[in-house]
């Protein structure tokens, strides 16, 4: 079991998260990119979904909580600026 663990994380580590901060950041438009099709082609006007960010948010928070580079903070307060800027409902609160 072990083993496994230690699999995962050098892939989580060295594959996943380090795709995720090279071919997702948008510099252009902000937060991150909607949609990337399997050749890496990104559409720059794709749209931008609240489960998307809120998972990115997520995923890296945690990353920062157990690994503590400050890369992946970055991306975690990147998605949180988002979603708080995009998707937060000013009247009624909450995410639409």
């Amino acid at each position: 079991m072990q083993d496994l663990r230690q699999r995962v994380e050098a892939e989580l580590r060295s594959d996943i998260l380090p795709f995720w901060l090279k071919h997702t950041i948008d510099d252009e438009y902000g937060g991150f990119r909607g949609q990337i099709a399997n050749d890496l082609t990104v559409d720059p006007h794709a749209a931008k979904g609240l489960i998307l960010n809120a998972r990115i948010l997520w995923t890296f928070s945690k990353a920062y909580g157990v690994y503590r580079d400050p890369v992946y903070l970055g991306a975690a307060r990147r998605a949180y600026e988002y979603l708080s800027r995009f998707f937060w409902d000013q009247v009624f609160g909450g995410v639409y």
